[in-house]
């Protein structure tokens, strides 16, 4: 059918070829702009979670807990308890993962870490502190270094 086709008629859908093209580069260039104020305006989990855990440190102990009588029965509010236990376990484990990587990086074994946090400190237990130290050995390969056993 391209031979019965006229030179006018193939420039005006050359027109609406490129018009659509023109238009596709400014709706994405428009994209553009929007993606990069919604970057601007993005905030990350760790902002929300250092956030979460600030508005925990403000607020008194004694706001989440009341009296117990045995004429009133305890008023409960989970929405508050459940934040501040959120906030407790991201903060201990950031706080227990520094301190694995502090002691590997001094040069310290994984049974001295393990002994130290565990069983001394009592900060986490073994599942958590190897699901931690895995954590930690993949932000920085250099911790994982392998090394022979020696036998006693």
């Amino acid at each position: 059918m391209w031979w019965l086709v006229t030179k006018k008629q193939i420039k005006a859908e050359l027109r609406k070829i490129v018009n659509s093209f023109r238009q596709s580069k400014k709706d994405i260039k428009d994209l553009g702009h929007e993606l990069a104020t919604l970057k601007d305006t993005q905030i990350s989990k760790r902002e929300i979670d250092l956030m979460i855990r600030e508005a925990m440190l403000k607020t008194p102990e004694s706001a989440f807990h009341t009296p117990q009588t045995t004429s009133q029965t305890p008023q409960r509010t989970p929405s508050r308890t459940l934040i501040r236990k959120k906030a407790d376990r991201l903060l201990d484990k950031a706080e227990i993962m520094a301190e694995i990587r502090s002691m590997l990086e001094k040069g310290h074994t994984t049974t001295e870490a393990y002994d130290q946090i565990v069983s001394i400190r009592g900060l986490c237990r073994k599942t958590c502190f190897f699901k931690y130290l895995k954590e930690v050995r993949n932000q920085k390969p250099e911790l994982h270094e392998q090394t022979e056993r020696t036998s006693p």
